[in-house]
């Protein structure tokens, strides 16, 4: 009996053997396979940059890994302007398996990961909605302005400066901002315990999965899914985080849905989710401002707030570059009052500091992969519609030869010649946000909160390592490369 099974299997696999091997011949050549695993196991999620910066240095910009399913890897900015901006219709699709279900709030909802007709309305709805309610313009930069000051508040309350963790300080900061423009309601610093097991929550289920080769199977064999036990602990525990954290971004918009009806239109438009019932009316869908409020709110504040733990961390370390900083904004804006967007174009080197500090924190391990809508040619490769590809941007700003010493943090790399403008072909390059028809949603928002939030820190506070300590620049190896949790000392710059 076990040698006929065993016959069978071995004549299976040698049955499909050349079948596998003209499918993978598809695709663009990458590092050699092993049948029907692919590269599995050469390939690790938590370490998934690593991996693709080794095998990118061997082909020429664009190549394929498989982990088991195929994913074509596009390493260098030409290319992925390449595809991402002059064929952005054919590259604008998002990656649906059923595994993924484990990480959204329902299939095709939102503007994050849905696809096609539906994309492009809830995306233009949102991003028409956002302009109507001030994104790009004043409104938008008070509502952050008006969080850090109390921000700043807070933290001149403190009673230890000698050793502060302003961890929760700015992931609250950053939230209120994303929590007012969408529901008209801020956290207090005082009484956060709800975001908190959101963002614990939300970092637990990051963890996780980033350490799972069976999700990662899950992914390409959904079979898995529906076994006993083996499909919970693949994706079922997943999918349970994910809706836990649901649970809380449903509740609020239902809660703000049920206050008392506004009278004038300017009040209607006091938030995203007055401003989307009162577009829609009656043709309202639930399930869609869910999911675009979930998207917001989750891309809106957990990537800002990573990228502003590391520019702290950046500010302590290295003591020059915040001397000059802090030099250039009081010289400009003073300590009388906080930095405004009209001050930007005055503050070149805090110009450059935030481009550096999102090059180098460069806290996504790989884009949110893209799915071919139609067949296409990139660097001479056909590339199939239906095919997952990562733009790499973690790749590029860390690797690209443009960066000379891309191991360095230099803000002035960006900075052309006599200081007070910027070098285009490198500004570019820091493609933290993505670049084409999926960029970030909500980039215009985020630029605003690091350049306030960064030239806010360096006006009010020196930053030092806390006595006896150096600070870690090493990252936590998650898909979401965060900074591992250290204290500063704060030092309060005196008003003059």
């Amino acid at each position: 009996m076990w040698l006929l099974l065993l016959c069978l299997v071995v004549g299976l696999f040698f049955y499909y053997l050349p079948k596998y091997n003209a499918w993978v011949a598809r695709f663009p050549p990458g590092p050699p396979v092993k049948p029907f695993i692919g590269n599995m196991l050469n390939y690790k999620a938590a370490h998934m940059a690593d991996s693709n910066a080794k095998w990118g240095k061997d082909f020429d910009g664009l190549f394929t890994v498989f982990v088991p399913l195929p994913i074509i890897m596009i390493h260098d900015y030409e290319t992925v302007r390449e595809a991402y901006v002059d064929n952005g219709n054919a590259f604008s699709g998002r990656i649906y398996r059923r595994a993924l279900e484990a990480l959204i709030y329902e299939k095709d909802t939102g503007v994050l990961n849905s696809n096609g007709d539906v994309w492009r309305e809830e995306r233009r709805k949102a991003l028409t909605i956002m302009r109507d309610l001030g994104m790009g313009k004043n409104v938008m930069e008070e509502i952050v302005r008006d969080s850090l000051r109390e921000f700043v508040d807070h933290v001149d309350s403190l009673p230890n400066h000698e050793n502060v963790d302003l961890r929760w300080p700015i992931q609250i900061m950053v939230s209120n901002v994303i929590n007012e423009v969408l529901f008209a309601r801020k956290f207090a610093y005082d009484n956060c315990e709800e975001l908190m097991n959101f963002v614990t929550l939300m970092k637990k289920n990051f963890d996780e999965i980033s350490f799972s080769p069976l999700f990662m199977l899950a992914v390409a064999f959904p079979f898995i899914i529906d076994l006993p036990w083996l499909g919970y602990r693949a994706v079922g525990r997943h999918k349970e985080n994910t809706m836990k954290m649901m649970k809380f971004v449903v509740n609020t918009v239902d809660s703000v849905l049920a206050e008392q009806p506004l009278e004038t239109e300017a009040d209607e438009h006091r938030c995203f989710v007055h401003a989307y019932a009162h577009k829609m009316g009656d043709q309202i869908e639930k399930k869609q401002l869910y999911a675009t409020c979930a998207d917001f709110f989750m891309a809106g504040q957990e990537t800002t707030t990573t990228v502003l733990r590391w520019a702290v961390l950046f500010l302590a370390k290295f003591q020059d570059s915040q001397k000059r900083l802090r030099d250039e904004v009081h010289s400009v804006v003073g300590t009388e009052r906080l930095p405004s967007m009209t001050d930007k174009n005055q503050l070149p080197y805090a110009h450059s500091y935030m481009l550096e500090v999102l090059r180098f924190a460069n806290i996504l391990q790989a884009n949110i992969m893209r799915v071919t809508t139609e067949d296409t040619v990139i660097k001479g490769h056909r590339i199939s519609a239906g095919s997952a590809v990562n733009g790499d941007i973690h790749y590029i700003m860390s690797k690209d030869p443009h960066f000379e010493q891309p191991e360095k943090f230099m803000p002035e790399r960006f900075l052309a010649e006599g200081g007070q403008s910027l070098k285009k072909e490198l500004v570019d390059r820091v493609v933290a946000f993505s670049i084409g028809k999926r960029s970030c949603a909500g980039e215009a928002l985020a630029r605003v909160e690091l350049f306030l939030a960064l030239t806010t820190l360096a006006q009010q506070y020196e930053i030092h390592p806390v006595e006896g300590q150096e600070i870690d620049l090493t990252p936590t190896q998650t898909f979401v490369q965060f900074p591992k949790e250290q204290n500063v000392k704060l030092v309060k710059v005196n008003r003059s």
